[in-house]
C-alpha cells in the first residue's frame, strides 16, 4: 500500500505526506519544501526542503556485508552479479524503527508548463546528543 497527499501552498512552496507498507515494513514522511524563482523568465528556481522520514517494522531481516563479499565483485558491476548468500550476514529484529531529518538544496528548471529538471543534495546529517554521527553508532534502533 503506497498513499501520498500533497498541498501546494504556491507555485514556491508545498507540503506533502507520504506513507507505505507491506504489511510487516511500513514507511512515513513529512516535507516541506520551499523554491526561489530566479532570472527574467522566472525559469532557474533554488531552494531548499526538510524532511522527517521514519522506518519502522516487526520481524525484519536485514542483509549485512560489503558489496564485495556479497557479489564476489567491486564497483558497479556488483549491481549486474550473482548473490551469494553465504558471504553475507543477516541480522533479524522483532520490532525496529529507523528515523531521519534531511536538510537538502535544490536547483530547479522550468523547461515547459507541465515540465521541469532538478537538481538536488541532502546537505544536513543527523546527530547524536553526543555529537557523534547517528549512523556510525547504530544503523538500526531496536524499540
Amino acid at each position: 500500500m503506497v498513499t501520498h497527499a500533497q498541498y501546494i501552498k504556491s507555485p514556491h512552496q508545498n507540503f506533502d505526506l507520504s506513507f507505505s507498507s507491506n504489511g510487516s515494513q511500513h514507511a512515513a514522511a513529512l516535507g516541506w519544501n520551499h523554491l526561489y524563482e530566479i532570472g527574467k523568465k522566472k525559469n532557474f528556481r533554488l531552494g531548499y526542503r526538510l524532511r522527517l522520514s521514519q522506518n519502522f517494522g516487526t520481524n525484519t531481516t536485514f542483509v549485512t556485508a560489503p558489496a564485495e563479499r556479497i557479489n564476489e565483485q567491486t564497483g558497479l558491476g556488483f549491481l549486474f552479479s550473482e548473490y551469494v548468500p553465504e558471504n553475507s550476514d543477516t541480522l533479524t529484529f522483532s520490532n525496529y524503527s529507523v528515523d531521519s531529518l534531511n536538510l537538502s538544496i535544490h536547483l530547479n528548471y522550468r523547461i515547459k508548463e507541465m515540465w521541469e529538471l532538478e537538481f538536488n543534495n541532502d546537505r544536513f546529517r543527523n546527530k547524536s546528543a553526543d555529537g557523534n554521527d547517528w549512523r556510525e553508532l547504530c544503523p538500526f534502533r531496536k524499540t
